[in-house]
């Protein structure tokens, strides 16, 4: 069934064992990562290595998170480490999680 899709896409939470079978084992094509509550772990360079050697790509969503005063020094600074996780941002694709169309 999963591959009835052209991309599909996982969110782990805040779960580590989640993070790491997601980055290193799972099929997804893209791994959304919630960024808006500071991390219970530290997620690993070799992960986003292996993703990146497996064609996986990791979303940063800024969404709502950048409107809040209290969100954004997290979510600005989970960010940060995951730019420098993934070398220098090679394989991020950062998107607005936009919820209604603007036209």
């Amino acid at each position: 069934m999963l591959r009835s899709y052209d991309l599909l896409a996982a969110r782990p939470g805040n779960n580590e064992k989640l993070w790491e079978q997601l980055f290193t084992k799972s099929d997804v094509d893209i791994i959304s990562v919630p960024l808006a509550a500071r991390m219970q772990f530290h997620p690993q360079k070799t992960w986003f290595k292996l993703a990146r050697q497996r064609g996986v790509h990791v979303e940063i969503a800024y969404g709502s998170q950048c409107f809040e005063s209290a969100n954004r020094k997290v979510f600005l600074s989970n960010a940060i480490n995951l730019v420098k996780l993934a070398k220098g941002g090679l394989g991020l694709i950062i998107a607005s999680e936009a919820s209604e169309a603007v036209y």
